[in-house]
């Protein structure tokens, strides 16, 4: 556990957190009632951090991290308060902008211009696993749920994601770059190999 505030405590020290000139974007729920008032998270770092206070289910939220070891750091709707609140406390929401057709792709998930989603998964790739959202009262029933890509989605907290999601999308480049690399390092490896036998090098 210590691990895991540690964790968020960094997060949020290296966020821009909202001020009070801030507009602020719904895009969050709470699930279930949380009571964090007076209460600060501490690792033993020196470092301490309040919780948002308290809940009651269905209270509007802006969320600005989520799920950072198990917390999402959020904003009220009514208020203005800000801190971090259990992760399983909270759902993220997010209206579909135009209809979203799959088409014949299964996993994907169709919606309808101004349908409200709940955002399960992000992926840096700019698509995100959804659900329909019913409220509150029906959060554990089997819902609708597929891929949609975040061009349709009305989410502030995905343009937080951009910086994520670009350095692993180079991650991933430079990992194909060092890949390739590697493979035209043993066709040349293998091409001398043949020369220094005599033998005509394979055709790759």
């Amino acid at each position: 556990r210590a691990e895991q505030l540690h964790e968020a405590l960094l997060a949020e020290a290296s966020m821009s957190l909202p001020s009070d000139a801030d507009a602020v974007h719904r895009n969050g729920v709470a699930l279930a009632a949380f009571d964090g008032s007076g209460e600060a998270l501490a690792d033993g770092s020196g470092q301490d951090s309040a919780t948002l206070g308290r809940l009651q289910p269905g209270d509007e939220l802006e969320i600005w991290r989520r799920n950072v070891g198990g917390w999402a750091f959020c904003r009220s709707c009514s208020g203005g308060a800000v801190g971090w609140v259990p992760a399983d406390r909270v759902a993220e929401v997010a209206e579909a902008l135009a209809d979203h057709e799959p088409g014949d792709v299964p996993a994907l998930m169709s919606a309808k211009a101004g349908d409200v989603l709940e955002v399960v998964l992000r992926h840096y790739s700019g698509w995100s696993f959804c659900r329909e959202w019913l409220g509150v009262d029906h959060f554990m029933d089997a819902r609708r749920e597929g891929w949609v890509t975040d061009a349709f989605l009305e989410d502030p907290i995905s343009e937080r994601c951009q910086i994520t999601r670009l350095q692993r999308a180079i991650g991933e480049a430079l990992m194909r770059v060092v890949q390739g690399a590697q493979h035209l390092s043993s066709l040349a490896a293998a091409a001398a190999a043949a020369v220094g036998s005599g033998e005509r090098p394979a055709e790759q």
